[in-house]
């Protein structure tokens, strides 16, 4: 560690009753360190705790101008121990200079003369020999090299004065590699079946375009919209909420007719709930509360007066 420069140091708090490592306790740490061997005074930063029992404590550069440092670090609470810890710190400055000069005098080496003999055995002289090109061998092969570059670009073209020696079977071979007469003939005869297959395709779309284009206002044609003109354009207006809304307050007199036994019309009225008083009979609505419509009831002395009418649920 470098003299006289702040640094953060860590230390560990255990327990003595089970040598586990102790947390939470940085609270209750004393920190005091001894410069040198010297008196030991309380630290100037108080420790924090990194985590699982390891504690971090932060010395200024003055505490650590020294060669060596000694922390000591006791807790108030009962049955910690934190074994002290000692730091060594040097001086860059203090360096001996030749040794911080070596690498300036490792590159300011320059090339050297051997001047004195070397002992050399005639047998490694030999064994190197064997493993290098023999001078005439160097030389032959430079002149050679030197000579392709002209050879390969001056060439020119050259005339076959003399035969040439093929056998039957060369040109046989050489025949069964290419495609014959009868194969040449039978492609363009598939060339021109499709050309005329395509002509008879564009006959086609022809037609289809004149009956396409005798179809009124043509209303699937690119660009075109399909709209409606009667009272149906105004669904496109409204939402499902209002739509439900209209066809639930439909008056009765328009469905009761035509309405089946188990209709949404039959299922509400079904389940009013409905009272009589005398010889009024009021309907109220699913709330229970609020008057719907009001009836007149006639019953003979005879019968059993109906008092009320409920959901038997």
């Amino acid at each position: 560690m470098i003299k006289n420069t702040s640094y953060c140091v860590t230390y560990s708090a255990w327990n003595s009753s089970d040598g586990s490592l102790c947390s939470g306790d940085a609270a209750n740490h004393t920190c005091r360190i001894s410069q040198d061997g010297g008196e030991f005074v309380t630290a100037s930063n108080s420790p924090e705790e990194l985590g699982g029992g390891v504690y971090s404590l932060t010395l200024t550069a003055s505490e650590t101008n020294a060669s060596t440092l000694t922390l000591s670090v006791s807790s108030s609470s009962s049955g910690v121990i934190v074994p002290p810890v000692q730091f060594i710190f040097h001086d860059p400055s203090s360096f001996k200079a030749d040794v911080s000069s070596i690498a300036s005098d490792v590159w300011k080496v320059s090339s050297r003369s051997l001047t004195g003999s070397v002992e050399v055995s005639s047998s490694s002289i030999s064994s190197i020999q064997n493993g290098l090109a023999t001078s005439s061998a160097l030389t032959s092969l430079s002149s050679n090299v030197s000579a392709l570059p002209s050879n390969i670009w001056g060439a020119s073209f050259r005339s076959l004065t003399d035969s040439v020696n093929i056998s039957a079977a060369s040109v046989s071979a050489i025949q069964n590699g290419l495609a014959s007469s009868e194969d040449l003939a039978s492609v363009a005869e598939k060339v021109e079946l499709l050309s005329n297959v395509c002509d008879t395709i564009s006959v086609s779309c022809e037609a289809i375009q004149i009956r396409t284009n005798l179809i009124p206002d043509r209303p699937a044609a690119i660009g075109s919209a399909m709209t409606l003109n009667d009272s149906y354009a105004n669904l496109l207006t409204l939402s499902p909420d209002s739509i439900a809304a209209s066809v639930l307050a439909f008056d009765i007199s328009n469905v009761e007719k035509s309405a089946p036994v188990y209709s949404l019309c039959t299922v509400i009225l079904a389940h009013l709930q409905s009272a009589v008083d005398g010889s009024s009979w009021t309907i109220y609505r699913t709330d229970g509360l609020t008057q719907h419509a009001l009836r007149n009831v006639t019953a003979s002395e005879e019968s059993i007066p109906i008092t009320g009418v409920s959901d038997p649920s």
